[in-house]
Order: C-alpha cells, then structure tokens, then sequence
C-alpha cells in the first residue's frame, strides 16, 4: 500500500494543481516576461484571474541564486479576504523585481508606473492590496502586508503652499525593513522609511522617515509623532511573530526544498531580522539572551513556549 502511494501521490498532487492553476496565464507570464533558461522552469505560477499590461521599459526580473518551479504565487488565496476572488493586475512601465519566493493574492494592483517596485524574498503581500510606485519602492525579506493595505509613493498630483509659495514634490521612494508586518487597510505614502521588524496597526498611516526616530522592532498603533502612539516591542514580553499561514509558507517552502537551505536568507549582522526554521519549528533568535524560544507552526494559538 506505501508503495502505491508512493506511486500515485505525485500524480494526484499534479493533476490536483491542474485544477487550481490558470495554465494559459501562466505559460504567457513564463514565457513573455523572463529570459529562456528561467522562463522553462515555470517559477511564476498564475491562480485565478490575471490582467497585464506592459510597456517598452517594463518587465519582471527575479534575482534568486536558485530558480524553482512556482516559487512566485500570484492570484493564489492566503488570507480569506472576499477581495481575494478579484483578478491580479499587474501595470509594467517599469521593472517588478522578485529577489525570491513571494506569494501575492487576488485582487491586489501593482503598478510600476515611473520607478521600480522591488519585493524582497519570501514576502506575502494579502489581497486587495494596492502598490503603486512613482519613485521607487522596496520590500525588505520576511515582510508581509496584510490584505486592502495601499503603498503609494506619490500624491499623483503637486500641491502649492498659497501662504508660501512652495511646491513640494509629488513622490518619494518608500522603504520597508527586513521582518516588517503592515497590518491590514494600512496606508504607507511617499517618503516613508520603516525600520526592521515593525508592526503597523489596522488604518494605519505611514507617511515619513521612522528609521531616525524609531528603533527596530517598533508597533505603530497611531499615526503621528515619534513617541506618540509608538511602542517599543521588547524582547521578554513581546514577540514579532507573523501569522500563522506565513509561517505555514515559509515552512513548506524550506523543507521541500531542502536543497535551497535558508543560509542565503540570514546575514551576519541581521539575527533579528529572520525567523530560523527547522523540522516545522520557528525559531526566534532575537531572544537568544533570555532563553531560546520555540513556536511550533500548529500552535500559534496556544501560545509561545520558551525555554529558559
């Protein structure tokens, strides 16, 4: 009986994929947009709807020392968000660049309209989220955005100061640290810089340079000030843990593609900035002073057991 399924489990898994997978899109995707030697391996897979558009400057790149089959997800559901039923659209003007694994649900917009949009490694962006970049934005690695959030690096339109004079700038790029968790209908505008491991509160407004006045692993609960409606996230009290289907793709990922280990994603001087996985178990290093702590995948909800 093992030996049947053995057999027949990669069959059903196949045809199971089949099912789900928007095979035209994906094949067009594959083979309009990434050069040869990527484009055979078939690392963007398309679930669901997907509209495109593209002009001469525009294009996908994916910059990854290992290219797997379907290691991009676009249209695929992840958070349960009826926005999630919507199809994808993707505007290229410029470069939308993957520098890994990603997985982006249904209905979100993603506009490269004057700069770059660049999504770090093994980000999960939810559905009915819009980004839209004039100037330049970047995803640091592990960050997710929870489902109807917006990042817009432009106000679209120049407005004057009458008492003044003045006309500001309409965009400026916009960056989010390693590690980062945008807390859904968070609104992230131009010249926003989040430090790494932060957490933006739901409706959320980000709208300047935290990294000067906020340290890592900083919870925005308000817009405003620096130091009003900011907690610091300690270390024996609080824990930055992304939620579970996160963790359940990060895990699926590592351990089937035990040949790609996560060396890659952890340098030396970020320890806080990754979530350690091995065997099912996420480990969080940035209490390695206090004691090791262990989150197993099934047992979000039950707490986090430490070991001291």
């Amino acid at each position: 009986m093992s030996f049947i399924k053995r057999t027949f489990r990669p069959i059903y898994h196949f045809f199971l994929l089949l099912r789900i997978l928007n095979v035209h899109k994906t094949i067009y995707i594959n083979l309009k947009y990434l050069p040869w030697g990527q484009a055979l391996r078939f690392p963007i897979f398309v679930f669901g709807r997907l509209k495109i558009q593209r002009s001469d400057n525009g294009g996908i790149e994916i910059r990854h020392a290992r290219i797997c089959r379907g290691m991009i997800k676009i249209g695929k559901n992840i958070d349960g968000h009826y926005s999630h039923n919507l199809p994808v659209e993707l505007i290229l003007s410029q470069k939308l660049i993957f520098q890994g694994y990603a997985w982006i649900s249904g209905g979100t917009m993603i506009e490269t309209y004057r700069g770059t949009i660049d999504i770090g490694n093994f980000c999960v962006i939810g559905s009915g989220t819009m980004l839209k970049s004039e100037s330049g934005i970047i995803l640091g690695n592990l960050t997710r955005i929870a489902y109807c959030s917006t990042i817009m690096d432009t106000n679209v339109h120049f407005i004057k100061n009458t008492k003044t004079g003045k006309v500001n700038n309409s965009s400026a790029p916009i960056s989010i640290g390693i590690g980062c968790w945008i807390n859904a209908f968070s609104f992230i505008s131009k010249g926003a810089i989040l430090p790494n491991h932060c957490i933006t509160a739901r409706n959320s407004m980000v709208n300047k340079d935290y990294s000067t006045v906020c340290p890592p692993g900083t919870f925005f609960r308000l817009p405003g000030k620096a130091g009003v409606g900011v907690q610091q996230l300690e270390g024996g009290r609080q824990i930055v843990v992304h939620k579970f289907l996160q963790l359940c793709f990060f895990v699926r990922v590592l351990l089937r593609q035990r040949k790609d280990t996560p060396a890659d994603l952890f340098q030396p001087g970020d320890l806080l900035a990754h979530h350690r996985v091995w065997d099912g178990i996420v480990h969080l290093p940035q209490l390695a002073q206090q004691g090791s702590v262990l989150v197993p995948c099934g047992g979000l909800t039950q707490g986090i057991h430490s070991q001291v």
